[in-house]
């Protein structure tokens, strides 16, 4: 049954890491998205089951971070439903939402770690801090539990960001998510900034994440991590989903064309810069930007 009520954490479901979680993660019906007349996002269909992890792609400006953003309450959805841990989100007020993450019902990684993470604090401790916010009894074994789910080396605890490397920061910046026992991890282009190395870390971070039960929504242009951790991927085009389904089906036979362009049009590590990438964005039409996009 769908909650509409104060957004407190049910713990007699969620029971911290390893559990079996009954309620989606993620319900998204019929969402749309407008930014003053123009409609960026519109007929959107989306679900997320606990220890999913459903990647979401599409060129620069496809609405991708402003669906990010609209599951999360950071932007405010036109018409649609959205749940997330079996509470029905649409139409909360910014304190409800406020209260709702700091309940650790769903969390943020974004792009750049640094977003998240304060310079003075070592990785322990910024990592308590969150806890603290949703476990303040358990915060210790909460926030220690996270940086072993990540894999960070112990004797990394106590430095500071500036003396870790950007894959280490990033997995700082994801055990800062965990730590709350999020029944959803929106990831946001988490590797793009990141060298090959980091990228890998990144994503047996997230792997580990999504088996002690967090479902997980990745937005990525990096072709290989998708493939290596994704179960379904959904391509955003136009402001709508113009394919889905299993991981492989997607990105190794695409049947939607604009997937197809999208794909040729994406470096991985054994198509470092295909000609066909800069031949899709001059002529092809299906990645023709459109002015119904936004960032």
């Amino acid at each position: 049954m769908t909650s509409t009520l104060t957004p407190t954490r049910d713990r007699a479901v969620r029971v911290g890491p390893g559990r079996a979680a009954q309620r989606p993660a993620l319900t998204v019906r019929d969402l749309a998205v407008r930014y003053g007349t123009r409609e960026v996002l519109h007929g959107i269909d989306l679900d997320v089951a606990p220890g999913e992890v459903v990647g979401l792609i599409g060129e620069s400006g496809s609405g991708k971070t402003s669906l990010a953003r609209t599951v999360l309450g950071l932007v405010a959805a036109a018409a649609g439903t959205i749940e997330v841990d079996g509470h029905l989100v649409t139409g909360f007020t910014r304190a409800q939402w406020r209260a709702f993450r700091r309940a650790g019902h769903a969390q943020y990684v974004f792009q750049d770690p640094l977003s998240s993470l304060d310079g003075r604090l070592t990785a322990r401790a910024s990592v308590l801090e969150g806890a603290r916010q949703t476990f303040p009894a358990a915060a210790v074994r909460h926030a220690e539990q996270a940086l072993e789910t990540v894999g960070l080396d112990r004797a990394l605890w106590e430095s500071r960001p500036a003396e870790l490397s950007g894959g280490q920061r990033q997995r700082v910046a994801i055990a800062r998510a965990l730590a709350v026992d999020p029944a959803l991890l929106v990831c946001d282009e988490p590797v793009s900034a990141l060298d090959a190395s980091s990228r890998i870390e990144v994503v047996r971070t997230l792997t580990a994440a999504a088996r002690a039960g967090t479902g997980i929504l990745l937005i990525s242009h990096d072709l290989s991590s998708l493939g290596a951790i994704a179960d379904r991927v959904l391509v955003l085009h136009g402001g709508a989903i113009v394919e889905s389904g299993p991981a492989a089906e997607v990105l190794g036979a695409p049947r939607h064309p604009y997937t197809r362009r999208l794909i040729d049009a994406i470096p991985t590590l054994d198509r470092p810069a295909p000609e066909s990438r800069h031949r899709a964005r001059e002529s092809g039409p299906a990645l023709a930007p459109t002015p119904l996009l936004h960032p």
